[in-house]
């Protein structure tokens, strides 16, 4: 509980647009933000197909290139296993990989801050 409340707090503190992968999204609620991209929660099967969507993939990146996404936040370890989950996304984990740096972890939560341009 104390890692959620610090993640929420911190996520407040600065006010900046956030991802998160792939179960806590009650985050987006907690702290007012809408998420920047069209799955609530990260559930195949449920909330995508399990059939590789190239489309939905690239859906993700771009609304989180539109949306101004300056954190991602990773669970280290998940429900159904974050690795596993995001090979299912294959551009969002090269997009996330390339553009973003890991900047704290609190508890189990993984951040990374965009790498700004020219960086």
């Amino acid at each position: 509980v104390d890692d959620v409340d610090n993640l929420a707090a911190f996520l407040l503190e600065g006010q900046k647009n956030f991802f998160i992968f792939p179960d806590y999204t009650v985050m987006y609620g907690l702290t007012g933000k809408v998420p920047p991209q069209p799955i609530l929660w990260f559930h195949r099967g449920l909330t995508y197909s399990v059939t590789y969507s190239p489309t939905l993939d690239h859906r993700i990146v771009r609304d989180l290139i539109r949306n101004e996404v300056e954190l991602v936040v990773v669970e280290r370890d998940s429900f159904r296993g974050t690795t596993q989950r995001l090979s299912h996304f294959p551009v969002l984990q090269k997009y996330i990989q390339s553009s973003f740096q890991p900047l704290r972890e609190i508890g189990i939560f993984q951040i990374h801050r965009r790498i700004e341009a020219g960086s």
